[in-house]
């Protein structure tokens, strides 16, 4: 019985030698099929010559890094790193996060040192919907537009450091079209100008910094038309007759 027993415990032992061994034989055969699938993985196509998998680019000639991301059949999905070729810093310029199931992106900008400046959305190339631009220092703010299919259209607003508007102006097709209107600091009026097809058309009023009107007057194609009014803490002063002058049909008596 106790020759019997001795013999079960080396059989033991040396099962468990064994199957030691091959575990750590398992282990780095499994790291070596690893790395030999990732060497595989980076910058493949797929049967339909379709990017797939994780892609990495380098600008031509040199060893820095122009993107980073990852495809599904053609497709960019999850997170996308963009860097600049002259970067002082390691941080991506643009970071895009995509969605498999849709053409829009949601698209940061920073600078190379990490600095927040922008944000938006893109549907493929073109910028849609709101986007937010941010002062470098303060990272407050300041100027926010709306795009449709890669063109400004909508209210552009700009923005003082502390919050309050500095500016509106409407867009059309990349166009100024209708109503421009600047404050001042204190939220008072500065000027209120009309807009079409980009350029200044129709009546217009500047304010001083009593928010009273000191000049009224109107624009045809950005030239002075009809008579400008001018006035001082809110009464008429003096006027100018822009008809005669700028009608190339009239002459101007000698």
């Amino acid at each position: 019985m106790a020759a019997f027993l001795l013999y079960l415990i080396c059989i033991n032992c040396v099962t468990l030698k064994a199957h030691k061994y091959m575990k750590k034989l398992f282990l780095c055969f499994s790291l070596l099929t690893l790395t030999v699938i990732h060497g595989q993985e980076l910058n493949q196509f797929d049967t339909d010559g379709k990017r797939h998998g994780k892609w990495e680019k380098k600008y031509e000639g040199t060893n820095k890094l122009r993107y980073q991301g990852q495809f599904v059949h053609g497709k960019e999905v999850g997170t996308f790193k963009f860097y600049h070729k002259e970067a002082k810093g390691l941080h991506p310029s643009c970071i895009k996060e995509f969605i498999k199931t849709s053409d829009i992106a949601r698209v940061k900008y920073y600078t190379s040192t990490g600095i927040f400046l922008s944000e938006g959305k893109t549907k493929g190339k073109l910028r849609i919907g709101t986007w937010k631009y941010y002062e470098r220092v303060s990272g407050v703010l300041i100027e926010q537009e709306e795009y449709k299919e890669g063109k400004l259209n909508g209210i552009k607003t700009s923005y003082y450091q502390n919050g309050k508007v500095l500016q509106t102006e409407t867009y059309k097709d990349d166009l100024l079209e209708g109503k421009k209107t600047m404050y001042a600091p204190n939220g008072n009026i500065v000027s209120e100008y009309t807009y079409a097809k980009g350029k200044r058309n129709g009546y217009f009023t500047e304010y001083d910094n009593k928010g009273e009107k000191s000049l009224t007057g109107k624009y045809t194609d950005n030239k002075p038309r009809g008579v400008w009014k001018y006035y001082t803490d809110g009464k008429l002063t003096r006027t100018k007759d822009y008809t005669l002058s700028n009608n190339p049909k009239k002459k101007k008596r000698k």
